[in-house]
């Protein structure tokens, strides 16, 4: 009997079945991504084609892990539930009561380790002053966002970068106003296969991965990214 085919059945279940791999609408971790399509997309309502994705369930383990450790110390909060806008939510990481400070988890690789210490993408850093905005519409004082990109092919813990600044909530504010925008065009078209026309045709970025998981997404070639490349990692 072959066992990996087994083991790999199981392994590839749960990260198929795992909530954030189900999540279909649109959350703050999405919202200030460059990639027109995939952000219309999300809006649009498209079902994404079910993956089994490794990279990003290691990260979802290295969250949970976290997550019972930062809940121990009475100044924090982990992974908490906020209202970003209506129809907005998302879960943030952590929140570090005294200071005011929203914490984002990223496990990364060389590449974007290497990247972060010139400060994170624009989609990180609407998701950190977003959750800041999902806080302080709860009722916390927010005074700063943080990204902690946490190493994932190093040694030491000391390999990682540490970002933050002040909060900012017109990041947040922005980039909502987008979002109001794209769901006013999608909206406006007479039928549901103008609509969806419309969308294919939106610009893509090229280092987005979810545009691979759309059913309109290009064949690939020979010259098609790796996972590791397209996620920087």
């Amino acid at each position: 009997m072959t066992i990996r085919p087994l083991i790999d059945a199981i392994l590839e279940k749960a990260m198929i079945g795992e909530p954030r791999s189900k999540q279909q609408a649109i959350g703050p971790s999405e919202i200030g991504s460059d990639c027109e399509h995939c952000v219309a997309a999300k809006l649009a309502g498209w079902v994404q084609l079910e993956e089994a994705a490794w990279l990003p369930w290691v990260g979802t383990a290295m969250h949970a892990y976290i997550e019972p450790l930062i809940e121990n110390h009475p100044d924090w909060l982990a992974e908490k539930r906020v209202n970003v806008a209506p129809g907005l939510n998302g879960t943030s990481d952590a929140f570090h009561i005294p200071s005011g400070t929203v914490v984002d988890w990223k496990l990364v690789g060389k590449t974007t380790l290497t990247s972060a210490k010139r400060g994170p993408s624009s989609q990180y850093r609407v998701q950190a002053h977003s959750y800041g905005l999902g806080y302080f519409r709860a009722g916390y004082d927010v005074k700063s966002v943080a990204i902690y990109y946490l190493p994932r092919n190093e040694m030491t813990l000391k390999r990682g970068v540490f970002w933050s600044e002040e909060w900012q909530p017109a990041v947040a504010l922005d980039a909502l106003a987008r979002i109001e925008a794209i769901q006013a065009k999608l909206a406006s078209f007479p039928t549901t296969e103008a609509r969806d026309e419309y969308v294919t045709n939106l610009p893509r970025s090229s280092k987005c991965f979810d545009c691979s998981r759309y059913h309109d997404a290009p064949k690939a070639s020979p010259k098609t990214q790796t996972l590791e490349s397209i996620l920087g990692l």
